[in-house]
């Protein structure tokens, strides 16, 4: 099926959506050179389907209502209005899909350190087996990284003096 259809299927089966997303004109502009793109619509398609015969009914609330749904369990501690007004169900790339049929474009910022979301090299990295521990339990993961953000940061100045000493 058409990449558009998609997307179009996706918007027909849920409920009115607050947040529109890009044009379906620039989608497919876009997706005829980015790989990400059209391989993310792909696989948001996938889990839709998915998530429609888990939840059948609840996708078709309003896409705020169903927000709410969601997270009804949870304390939510970021203020109101920062708070993303999509339900996102697939990122691939600086690419967002959202449960609505939206596609969004994510240019960096909380968590993606420039590399957009699912890096396949990060992806490798991560699939390979880890201890599963925070700081209570010591790890030579911890001075491995560690001593690479000692390396990295501040790299560029002439004095390494007032940079971190600890990290959080």
């Amino acid at each position: 099926m058409e990449l558009i259809k998609k997307l179009h299927e996706m918007r027909h089966r849920t409920g009115p959506s607050i947040t529109k997303g890009l044009e379906d004109s620039v989608i497919t502009s876009f997706a005829a050179h980015d790989k990400d793109l059209s391989q993310g619509i792909d696989t948001a398609y996938t889990y839709f389907q998915a998530i429609e015969k888990e939840f059948g009914e609840k996708l078709k609330l309003p896409e705020a209502e169903l927000i709410t749904f969601l997270q009804n369990d949870f304390v939510n501690f970021y203020e109101a209005n920062s708070v993303n007004p999509y339900v996102a169900i697939h990122a691939q790339g600086p690419w967002v899909f959202t449960a609505h049929g939206a596609v969004l474009h994510d240019s960096g910022g909380y968590g993606m350190l420039g590399f957009g979301h699912a890096p396949k090299a990060v992806i490798d990295v991560m699939s390979g087996k880890q201890v599963m521990a925070n700081i209570m339990t010591a790890n030579f993961s911890q001075k491995r990284i560690t001593e690479k953000l000692k390396k990295e940061i501040g790299h560029t100045r002439k004095s390494r003096d007032g940079l971190f000493t600890k990290f959080l």
